[in-house]
C-alpha cells in the first residue's frame, strides 16, 4: 500500500477546462482570469548533501485567479460540506495551497538538479499514461457526444475507451495477488540482493527492514523500463466495424478542431507558445492527410502541446511525489515499533471493551481497524452478494405495498417479494462492468453453490472463493474490500433477529449463525433491495477473542494484524517526517526569504456567494 500525505499538496487540485468544462465558477472577462494572485519570485536552492555545494536557482512563477478558480470547482464542495468550511475560510484555503505547491515544487526540482531525485525512463512512462489517459476519456465523451447528436444509444465503451491507467469502474475490480519478485527471499538474500546490484544503500543494507530493503530493489527495477508507447489496438478507427471506426475517426477530427481551437483562444499562451502549438497541430494534420486520422493519436503525446495542456499537471505530481520519497528515505519501522504499537492498542481496547456497549458500538461501525479484542461472542460476521431489483421490480414492490400490502397483510407482500425475486436477473462483472446477457438468480445461485462446494476444503480457499465471487456478481459498493464483512449481533434478547438490516437479511445470517459452520452459505434470500445470498465469514468465540499480532484478520490470510499495524506506523512516521520539513521549508519562504508577493484583493469576489 503507497504511503499518503495528510497535505493536500501532492493532491492534483486542476481542472483541465478543455476536456472537463469545469462549471462551477465562469469568468469570460480575460483581464479577469489573467490576473496574477502571487507571484513566487526566484530562490536559489544549495544542495546540502556531498563535498561540492550545488546550487539551483528557481524561475519566477505567477499564480492565476484562473488557478484559484479551478482549485475551487474541484474541491470548494467537499471543503465546505465535509470539513464545514465557510466560503471565505475554503477559499484561503486553497490559495495558501497554490502558493504551498509551487514552493515545494522548486525544491523538487532542485533536487532532480542535484541527482538526489531521478527523473528516468518510469517517471516519463507515467507522464505519457497521464496524457493518454485524458485523451481517450476526452475521445469516449466526445463519441458519446456524436451518438446523442444522431439518436443513437451511447454504448458502455470502444476500442480505443479502456486504458492501462483508468481506474474508474462501475464496480470494483478484484486485485490479483501476485507475489513480488522480491517477497520469497530471505532476509540475507534480500541483503546480498541489493549490495550485488550495486545500490547506494548497499554499506547499510543490514539496517532495513525487509519491507524497506523490498522497495529499494523494486525502485532500482523500475529505473530499468522501456520507453511506453500506446499499443496500436488504441488507435482510433484503426480496428473493429466500419461503423465503430467512422465514430472514433469523426471523434478524433472533433479532438483536433478542439486542440486547435484551444491554441487560438488561449490568452494564457505567449507568442512563442501559440507558434510552436500551431506548427504542431499543423504537423498532425499532414499526419492525418496523407497517413489517415488513427495515426495522429501516437503522435500526439509527443507534442509539447499535450505536455502543456495535461502533461505538466502529471509531471508535477509525479515531482511531488518523488521529493518525498527522498524527504523520507530514511524512514523505516522496526519490529519493535510494531510491537509496541500492537500492545498499546490491544491494552486500550480491554480497557474501553470493559464497557461492552463501546464494543458494540466499535464493532457495528467497523470503526476500528484492526479490532484485537473481542470482550465476547455477541456478533459475528457475514459477506452477501447482492442481485438487484431493477427500477421497475422495485416500483412494482412500492405500488403493490401501498395499494394491496396494507389490506393482504405482510404475508403477501413476502410472497410479492418472493414471486419478484424469483424474476430477478444480474450480469457477470468483468473489468469492473456488467458483461454479456443477463443472468437467471437460479443460474447465478447454481454457480456459487458450485464454486463453493469446490473451495469447501479449507477456510482460506473458501473465504477467497467467496470473495472472487462477490467482485464476479455483487453491487452492493459496502461489502466489497470487507475483509471480515457486516458483523451481525448475535445477541438478541427477546428480539428475533437483528433490525439493524433488513428482516429477511437478518433471518437469513441468523440461520446461518445458527447451524454454526463457518464457510456456509445462504438460500437466496429477498429483501427490498432485492436477493441476497450471504456467506458466514467468522464467528467470535462465546469467551471472546485476542487477535494476535502475527494472526491474519480474516480466513482469507490477505493480511496480518503486524502489516496492518506496520503500515499505519509507517505512514504515520512519513506524515510527521515530511510534515515537519515542509513547515520548516514553507516558514523559511515566507518570513525570511520572503519570495511570495500576495495580491488578495484580485480574488476577493469569490468569497461572496451568490
Amino acid at each position: 500500500m503507497r504511503k499518503k500525505l495528510i497535505s493536500i499538496i501532492l493532491t492534483v487540485i486542476m481542472c483541465f477546462t478543455l476536456f472537463t468544462g469545469c462549471t462551477l465558477f465562469q469568468y469570460d472577462a480575460e483581464r479577469d482570469y489573467k490576473q496574477v494572485i502571487a507571484t513566487i519570485k526566484p530562490v536559489t536552492i544549495t544542495d546540502g548533501s556531498g563535498e561540492s555545494k550545488k546550487t539551483f536557482t528557481s524561475k519566477e512563477k505567477y499564480i492565476y485567479k484562473y488557478d484559484l478558480v479551478n482549485s475551487m470547482n474541484n474541491s470548494l464542495a467537499l471543503l465546505v460540506n465535509n470539513y464545514g468550511m465557510t466560503l471565505e475560510a475554503a477559499v484561503d484555503y486553497l490559495y495558501e495551497q497554490l502558493i504551498v505547491r509551487e514552493l515545494v515544487l522548486n525544491e523538487a526540482d532542485a533536487q532532480i538538479a542535484f541527482g538526489n531525485i531521478i527523473w528516468g525512463q518510469n517517471e516519463k512512462n507515467q507522464v505519457q499514461q497521464g496524457i493518454y489517459a485524458t485523451i481517450d476519456n476526452q475521445l469516449a465523451t466526445i463519441r458519446g457526444e456524436i451518438l446523442t447528436e444522431h439518436g443513437d444509444p451511447v454504448p458502455s465503451g470502444s476500442s480505443s475507451e479502456t486504458t492501462e491507467t483508468e481506474t474508474e469502474t462501475t464496480y470494483p475490480t478484484e486485485e490479483v495477488e501476485e507475489p513480488g519478485l522480491y517477497d520469497e527471499l530471505s532476509r540475507n538474500e534480500l541483503i546480498n540482493a541489493v549490495v550485488d546490484a550495486g545500490l547506494a544503500v548497499r554499506d547499510r543494507a543490514e539496517e532495513y527492514s525487509n519491507s524497506k530493503l523490498i522497495a529499494i530493489l523494486e525502485k532500482a527495477d523500475l529505473d530499468n523500463v522501456e520507453p511506453w508507447t500506446p499499443d496500436t489496438v488504441r488507435y482510433p478507427g484503426l480496428y473493429g466495424s466500419d461503423d465503430v471506426k467512422s465514430l472514433e475517426i469523426e471523434a478524433m477530427t472533433r479532438f483536433m478542431a478542439i486542440l486547435r481551437e484551444n491554441v487560438t483562444e488561449n490568452y494564457r499562451l505567449t507568442d512563442e507558445q501559440k507558434s510552436t502549438f500551431s506548427a504542431e497541430i499543423r504537423d498532425l494534420t499532414t499526419i492525418a492527410n496523407t497517413q489517415g486520422v488513427p495515426y495522429v493519436y501516437p503522435e500526439l503525446g509527443k507534442t509539447e502541446l499535450m505536455h502543456y495542456l495535461v502533461g505538466r499537471d502529471y509531471e508535477n505530481n509525479i515531482k511531488l511525489t518523488l521529493l518525498q520519497d527522498t524527504i523520507v528515505s530514511g524512514v523505516d519501522v522496526t519490529e519493535t515499533e510494531v510491537l509496541e504499537e500492537y500492545n498499546n492498542m490491544l491494552k486500550a481496547q480491554q480497557n474501553k471493551y470493559a464497557n461492552v456497549d463501546s464494543f458494540y458500538s466499535d464493532v457495528k461501525g467497523g470503526s476500528v481497524d484492526p479490532l484485537l479484542y473481542y470482550p465476547n461472542g455477541s456478533y459475528y460476521y457475514v459477506k452477501h452478494i447482492l442481485i438487484p431489483f431493477t427500477d421497475a421490480q422495485t416500483k412494482e414492490l412500492e405500488a403493490f405495498k401501498t395499494n394491496y400490502g396494507t389490506i393482504l397483510g405482510n404475508e403477501a407482500i413476502v410472497e410479492k417479494k418472493e414471486a419478484l425475486g424469483k424474476a430477478v436477473v444480474g450480469f457477470e462483472h468483468r473489468n469492473g462492468e456488467d458483461y454479456g446477457k443477463p443472468l437467471s438468480i437460479d443460474t447465478i445461485y447454481a454457480d456459487i453453490v458450485a464454486t463453493m462446494e469446490a473451495a469447501k476444503a479449507n477456510k482460506k480457499a473458501s473465504d477467497r472463493a467467496f470473495d472472487s465471487l462477490i467482485y464476479k456478481y455483487n453491487t452492493d459498493p459496502g461489502i466489497f474490500g470487507k475483509e471480515l464483512g457486516y458483523a451481525v449481533n448475535a445477541n438478541l434478547g427477546d428480539a428475533e433477529y437483528d433490525s439493524s438490516y433488513m428482516e429477511e437479511f437478518s433471518r437469513a445470517a441468523k440461520e446461518l449463525f445458527e447451524a454454526g459452520v463457518e464457510g456456509a452459505i445462504s438460500q437466496p434470500a429477498v429483501t427490498d433491495y432485492g436477493v441476497h445470498i450471504l456467506y458466514l465469514s467468522r464467528i467470535i468465540p462465546s469467551n471472546g477473542l485476542t487477535v494476535g499480532l502475527n494472526d491474519y484478520v480474516s480466513y482469507g490470510e490477505r493480511e496480518t494484524v503486524y502489516e496492518k499495524i506496520e503500515e499505519t506506523v509507517r505512514t504515520e512516521k512519513v506524515n510527521n517526517v515530511f510534515n515537519v520539513w515542509q513547515n520548516n521549508k514553507i516558514g523559511y519562504y515566507q518570513t525570511e526569504a520572503k519570495v511570495i508577493v500576495r495580491n488578495e484583493s484580485a480574488f476577493a469576489d469569490l468569497k461572496e456567494s451568490d
